[in-house]
């Protein structure tokens, strides 16, 4: 059972590689842990040199990044701590969890990030994120 709150949610939606781009600024800004799932190098696929920056920024900022993989490849060394899941749970979403927001990633067909902040639904969000962990493989 959840008490409800008064807890105001917001919603943003990015479309496109400046809003994609956009979104992933927001990681960085935060500078809160970041863990995410349902990864399997989506950015460095579709955004090459921005993945670099942002990579750059994250270790500048000594930001501890948490990823879940779907598929193992040439990961950036920075990444705090990666794990694996089966590939069968790849899909063209992935989503991050950082400070008080869930940052949802749809890559395909088109990229669109939607960005909730919200203390409960992050939280939610990162007990899933803490129960895959468990089961994925390092």
């Amino acid at each position: 059972m959840y008490s409800t709150s008064s807890e105001d949610i917001k919603v943003e939606i990015y479309k496109g590689d400046e809003g994609m781009k956009s979104s992933w600024r927001d990681m960085i800004k935060e500078g809160k842990p970041v863990y995410g799932y349902g990864v399997r190098g989506q950015l460095r696929e579709k955004l090459p040199i921005f993945a670099e920056q942002w990579t750059r920024d994250m270790k500048t900022n000594k930001t501890p990044y948490y990823g879940i993989y779907t598929k193992k490849g040439n990961l950036p060394k920075y990444y705090t701590e990666v794990k694996y899941v089966s590939e069968e749970l790849s899909s063209p979403v992935a989503t991050f969890i950082y400070a008080d927001k869930i940052n949802i990633n749809i890559w395909e067909p088109t990229l669109i990030a939607i960005v909730i902040k919200s203390k409960l639904v992050a939280f939610m969000f990162k007990k899933h994120f803490d129960l895959l962990w468990k089961i994925a493989k390092p």
